[in-house]
C-alpha cells in the first residue's frame, strides 16, 4: 500500500519531514507512521510526505477556505504521486472551527472523487493529548497545553518517547473521552487493510 503522510512537524512525520538526503535509512518514524504500524498496517510504502505549513496552495472552484483548501491540496498531491491513502493529523490548537473545516475538506475530497482513501483528522487540542490518552490518561482533550502536561507527568518531550508510547499502547484501552483519537483510529481501521496485533 502506497501512503502519503502529512503533519505539523517531526513529531508527526519523523525523518520524513526532512529532504531525502537528511533522513536515516530506514527513516525514523513519527507518531503518524507509528500509529499505522501499531494498527498492523502491512507493507506501507511511504511515497511522499508534507509538512502542514508547506502544503501547496491550489485554487479550487468554487473557492474554499484555508483548512478545506489544505486538505484538498494534500489530496491532489497524494493523487499525483500515486498514493493509495492520504494519512494526516492536524492539531486543533484551540481553533474551534479548524476541526469542522478539516472534516469539510475530507468530505469535499471524497465528493470530488480523488483517488486516495483518507485517514485524517484533527487532534484535540494537540497530538500530545493523543499520547497522554495512549498512556491511559483520561480527559486529555481538555488540556490547553497537553505538551506541557506530557512533559510534567511523564517526562516525555522528545519524539522518541512519544513514538515509544504509541508502540507500547494497548489500542483497545484508549479512553472513551479521547474522541478525536478514537475517531482517527476508527477511520484508519475502516480504510486500511490491517492485521490486529495483540496489545
Amino acid at each position: 500500500m502506497k501512503g502519503f503522510l502529512a503533519g505539523e512537524g517531526p513529531d508527526e512525520l519523523g525523518d520524513r519531514n526532512e529532504p531525502p538526503q537528511y533522513r536515516a535509512s530506514p527513516p525514523d518514524v513519527g507518531i503518524v507512521e507509528a500509529l499505522l504500524h501499531k494498527l498492523g498496517v502491512a507493507d506501507l510504502d511511504v511515497v511522499g510526505a508534507r509538512l502542514w505549513k508547506s502544503i501547496h496552495k491550489l485554487r479550487f472552484k468554487p473557492p474554499v477556505r484555508g483548512e478545506v483548501q489544505n486538505v484538498l491540496g494534500l489530496m491532489v498531491e497524494a493523487d499525483e504521486v500515486g498514493a493509495d491513502v492520504l494519512v494526516f493529523v492536524r492539531d486543533q490548537d484551540g481553533y474551534a472551527d479548524r476541526q469542522d473545516d478539516v472534516e469539510e475538506g475530507i468530505r469535499q475530497a471524497v465528493a470530488r472523487g480523488y483517488g486516495p482513501a483518507i485517514v485524517g483528522g484533527v487532534a484535540v487540542q494537540e497530538i500530545e493529548a493523543w499520547i497522554l490518552a495512549l498512556l491511559g490518561e483520561r480527559r486529555t482533550e481538555g488540556h490547553a497545553d497537553a505538551k506541557a502536561v506530557l512533559g510534567d507527568r511523564h517526562g516525555t518531550v522528545e519524539r522518541g518517547p512519544k513514538v515509544a508510547a504509541v508502540e507500547g499502547a494497548d489500542l483497545t484501552r484508549v479512553p472513551e473521552d479521547a474522541v478525536s483519537l478514537r475517531t482517527w483510529l476508527g477511520r484508519a481501521a475502516a480504510v486500511l487493510v490491517v492485521k490486529r496485533e495483540p496489545g
